[in-house]
């Protein structure tokens, strides 16, 4: 089984415990994953980066702004370039 992680910042983490949680099927009782159990550390990082990305440069753009980017992550991107031109799958 791949280690317990903790999906935070846009990538995944190791808890900062070393706990975990089982998954179980209920339709038969197995375990069939782990999740790792979260810490007050691990809700600390997850607060802090959403609110970094809650008042990061997205918050100054208009709201129609940020819905063409939600409706449309690639366009965002090339516009906002990020993307270099030689890595782009055109």
């Amino acid at each position: 089984m791949e280690d317990a992680k903790h999906f935070i910042n846009n990538r995944w983490v190791a808890p900062s415990g070393n706990e975990t949680i089982p998954v179980v099927d209920p339709s038969d009782g197995r375990m069939f994953a782990q999740i790792a159990r979260g810490t007050s550390a691990d809700i600390d990082r997850a607060v802090a980066a959403a609110r970094a990305a809650y008042e990061g440069p997205t918050r100054a753009r208009g709201a129609n702004e940020r819905r063409r980017a939600r409706a449309h992550p690639r366009a965002a991107v090339d516009a906002d370039r990020r993307v270099p031109r030689g890595h782009r799958a055109d």
